[in-house]
């Protein structure tokens, strides 16, 4: 799958305001955000300053990402239950944000509560905390070829 670096933005934004919606952003968290912008190819002091100042910031445009494509979204939201579920605790507001991104991209709440569901009973059985967008061979960018 090859994702726009529009598609990018949103999605490291996306989980980023979704871990911020609690008031709180916790070191397994941050972990998570600093190897999600790894593997969508952002420098690494970029993200560190993005994630440390998120919670001060009140002019993010909290907007729900609206992706270039349906499987880019699914992909979002299967990662962003993952990440609500990262402290141990899915909060009403981080579902709420997950809903709204799920009708901004035409899928459904049935669809959305499926997974959920999905993902709490696969979490008895040892889920990974991989995301789901690592399981795909993301080409974010076509590779220029080496200077000669």
């Amino acid at each position: 799958m090859k994702m726009t670096l529009q598609d990018r933005s949103l999605y490291f934004k996306g989980l980023l305001l979704l871990t911020r919606k609690d008031n709180i952003i916790t070191s397994e968290e941050k972990a998570l955000l600093l190897r999600l912008g790894e593997l969508l190819e952002f420098n690494r002091d970029f993200c560190e300053n993005t994630i440390r100042d998120v919670l001060k910031n009140s002019y993010i445009d909290e907007s729900p990402p609206l992706f270039s494509n349906r499987e880019c979204a699914e992909l979002f939201l299967l990662d962003g239950i993952k990440m609500a579920f990262a402290d141990n605790n899915l909060h009403q507001k981080e579902y709420e944000w997950m809903v709204e991104i799920a009708a901004q991209n035409k899928i459904s709440t049935k669809w959305l509560s499926d997974r959920l569901t999905d993902f709490l009973k696969n979490t008895e059985n040892g889920q990974s905390l991989l995301f789901e967008i690592e399981s795909f061979s993301v080409q974010p960018f076509a590779k220029l070829p080496e200077s000669v």
